[in-house]
């Protein structure tokens, strides 16, 4: 499921909020932390996947106020059903291994009514939706569960990535999330159609290959392991610059680089380089250029273990430029 770019950021998280130790019971201490950030994503995945049965809940709710008043409306007298009765959430509603996993894992959405409620309140207010409540339900089975799957679809585009308070109900269930929604979106919306297809929902692993996990273990530990040594070589190539002044975040960066170099004989060192500029730039705060600091450190550490013949890599067009 995870992807490596994300698999660097939680390992550069993780390695930027420790005190930096060459062994011992901290080194496994972060591994850990860093295979239950990852995990975490997948319960990330689950979660949100379930928040359309919530909002049917909450709309199935407000049916039956509307039907238990004294003097209803006509609207509330006979309620418009076709959102409670979406044939993709009644998928998702009945699926037994979503639900299995939800309760083994303690997830739901009790503790945020609010704002389900409140997400709700907005999608009754979109075009999208009116137009979709407004159209005649399809008859034939099908062409409804197309119809009522691309309702969920626009509802994962246009709901999830900017609602600030699902983020922060999110953030206070888990620190691992912070980075996670707009990637474990996308994972949900590129499934949907594969959901739909077979009838049910399948839990993916947060690491889709072994090697995916063997990389971010390795990544995070040899970094940890290696930081003091790095950092001492960083500070021997700064030109106009204070090694006591650098940016925590930055420095980090560059060691998990120069790590990945050093380890990873597979991975081209472009893509090594351009893979950190990218989260330094992303991370980057102030004035400060992290991204042109780290691609210009790295560039120039990495040509000299590549000379030093401290970097070796295994394929063809792997060193690149760098040779």
């Amino acid at each position: 499921m995870l992807s490596r770019r994300l698999i660097r950021i939680k390992a550069f998280k993780i390695l930027f909020g420790k005190t930096v130790v060459s062994e011992g019971d901290a080194v496994v201490k972060a591994r850990n932390e860093l295979l239950e950030s990852c995990q975490k994503s997948v319960e990330l995945y689950a979660l949100l996947l379930s928040l359309p049965v919530a909002l049917k809940r909450v709309a199935e709710e407000r049916i039956e106020v509307g039907l238990q008043k004294f003097n209803p409306t006509p609207e509330e007298s006979a309620p418009n059903r076709k959102f409670v009765e979406n044939a993709f959430i009644s998928l998702l509603e009945s699926d037994a291994s979503l639900n299995k996993y939800l309760k083994a894992k303690a997830l739901n959405w009790k503790d945020g009514e609010d704002v389900v409620k409140e997400i709700y309140r907005t999608l009754k207010g979109r075009d999208y939706f009116k137009a979709y409540m407004e159209a005649p339900a399809n008859v034939d089975e099908d062409a409804r569960m197309a119809e009522d799957k691309a309702l969920i679809r626009k509802f994962f585009e246009n709901e999830i990535e900017d609602n600030a308070s699902l983020h922060d109900f999110l953030m206070e269930r888990s620190i691992h999330w912070s980075d996670d929604v707009e990637y474990v979106t996308n994972q949900i919306l590129n499934n949907l159609s594969k959901i739909a297809k077979s009838g049910t929902v399948s839990i993916p692993k947060a690491f889709a290959k072994q090697e995916d996990e063997d990389f971010a273990v390795k990544l995070l530990t040899k970094s940890l392991i290696n930081y003091d040594d790095y950092a001492e070589e960083i500070s021997k190539n700064l030109s106009n610059w204070e090694f006591d002044r650098l940016l925590s975040t930055d420095v980090a960066l560059v060691v998990m680089g120069l790590t990945e170099a050093q380890n990873f004989d597979d991975i081209p060192l472009k893509v090594t380089i351009n893979e950190y500029v990218d989260i330094a730039n992303f991370y980057n705060s102030g004035a400060h250029n992290s991204g042109s600091f780290v691609n210009g450190l790295l560039d120039k550490m990495i040509k000299k273990m590549v000379d030093e013949g401290a970097v070796v890599k295994s394929g063809r067009g792997l060193v690149g430029g760098f040779k």
